[in-house]
């Protein structure tokens, strides 16, 4: 358990790390590091957290293969599944959830819409 809220900072100490194509995305994109519309900054910020990433795996979401990554071979059955509907609580996505994880967000509160 964590209190980091970046994948960089979350990551840290680790030797690997796996993300959908869609948070790769995410993670890639400056606008996710700005502090405000004209912040100039937000480059450098986005490249400084993505050097301290450890080894990238990246999942392929629905067709969406970035280039510049390594990719995780998954079969195509499992490009639907992400973080995003479990925490939406879409009902598909329940099942996703592993049974731990249900009984920690049931427990804690985490995840309220998804943990079902």
């Amino acid at each position: 358990m964590t209190e980091a809220q970046l994948l960089a900072d979350v990551a840290n100490g680790f030797d690997l790390l796996v993300m959908g194509a869609d948070k790769w995305r995410q993670v890639t994109d400056p606008a996710w590091y700005a502090v405000g519309p004209t912040d100039s900054t937000a480059t450098s910020k986005r490249d400084r957290a993505l050097a301290t990433l450890p080894a990238v795996l990246v999942v392929p979401r629905a067709g969406d293969r970035p280039e510049g990554v390594e990719l995780l071979d998954v079969d195509e059955a499992h490009h639907p599944v992400n973080a995003t509907d479990v925490r939406a609580g879409a009902d598909h996505a329940r099942a996703w959830m592993l049974p731990e994880a249900a009984a920690h967000a049931r427990r804690t509160g985490a995840w309220p819409s998804g943990a079902g």
